[in-house]
């Protein structure tokens, strides 16, 4: 009895300790909940997606910890409407994201590619073309090669792996932010001169910061972004994969892209 209670009055003062930290009931609930995503409880009709935390639109949107826009949304409700089953979703820290892939705690993730997971997928085809540009804020001078800003500071989110600046050889800074719209706001503040952005994200921003207009890019690799899902999932990958090129054929994928443009 001893022992239990000493357990129960140590787990107040710890969250006692991290409200006082945070300042705020909501901040204190957030920051659990990062770490103990919500369980989808999956079933034989429904397939189930993880979408990372620290994605934004266009790719994701979050209210109240549950993915409710953007395009990796609609485009798991596209998959998922092809195999005649519902789309469920996780909303999962990067960091936990390999080992719920590999334990099939959900079946698939996308817009990603092989070299940013650690875990062992089936992927499917190509879905999400999209070009990797290193930016330079206003005034800054427009970088000819890569190899110009090494040791310099350079905006990245954090977790997040970056093989493209392999060509500097670990020679950079990394300034690491939360997601790919805090480091264009630092941009635009001129807190920091470079960052690593996606056009996808670069101009979905332009809509409400023109002033973005202004920045000069680097491409540094163009990617295409692909669905990767668990070894472990109980729906077979054949029937994943013919759904996906149905998607494909169908135009959808374009038309869901066309939207966040």
């Amino acid at each position: 009895m001893e022992a239990i209670m000493h357990g129960r009055i140590k787990s107040i003062f710890t969250l006692l300790a991290a409200w006082l930290t945070c300042g705020s009931i909501t901040c204190l609930t957030n920051s659990y909940a990062s770490d103990n995503p919500a369980e989808v409880v999956p079933d034989e009709n429904s397939i189930v997606f993880a979408a990372s935390n620290d994605s934004a639109l266009p790719l994701a949107e979050f209210h109240g910890g549950q993915l409710t826009s953007g395009i990796l949304k609609d485009l798991g409700d596209a998959i998922a409407a092809e195999l005649h089953r519902k789309a469920k979703y996780v909303v999962v820290p990067r960091k936990r994201l390999d080992r719920m892939l590999t334990s099939g705690a959900v079946d698939g993730v996308c817009y990603y590619r092989p070299e940013w997971v650690a875990a062992t997928l089936n992927w499917g085809p190509a879905l999400i073309p999209n070009d990797i540009l290193l930016v330079a804020g206003t005034g800054v001078p427009k970088p000819k090669m890569l190899e110009e800003v090494a040791g310099m500071h350079i905006g990245v989110v954090l977790g997040y792996k970056y093989p493209e600046l392999d060509a500097l050889h670990g020679n950079y800074q990394r300034e690491e932010a939360p997601s790919m719209p805090s480091n264009i706001r630092k941009l635009i503040a001129g807190r920091m001169n470079y960052a690593v952005i996606d056009s996808l994200s670069l101009r979905y921003e332009e809509k409400s910061h023109p002033e973005i207009l202004t920045f000069s890019t680097l491409s540094i690799t163009k990617i295409n972004a692909s669905c990767g899902f668990s070894l472990t999932s109980k729906i077979p990958f054949n029937e994943i994969e013919v759904a996906i090129g149905k998607v494909i054929h169908a135009g959808t994928v374009d038309r869901i892209l066309a939207q966040y443009r």
